[in-house]
């Protein structure tokens, strides 16, 4: 069984704040535009997610917290 691979550099090198309203590359845009579906594709698919994290200038920790953290929400 072939993984689900998702790597954040193809999002951005430069990962940015919580909110979109706050600035691009944000951690509620990757989690909307990126994270949700690969997760949701991996859950369906009973595969595992890998996330791959570098490649980056860094993370915020409101980055992380807010992409990650939404998977909280809506998958508990």
């Amino acid at each position: 069984m072939e993984n689900i691979k998702l790597r954040v550099i193809d999002f951005t090198e430069y990962p940015g704040p919580r909110y979109q309203r706050q600035g691009d590359f944000s951690g509620e845009e990757f989690y909307l535009k990126k994270l949700n579906s690969a997760f949701t594709q991996a859950y369906r698919e009973e595969k595992k997610l890998e996330v791959y994290l570098d490649g980056t200038a860094g993370y915020p920790s409101s980055f992380l917290d807010e992409s990650f953290g939404e998977l909280v929400y809506d998958f508990t």
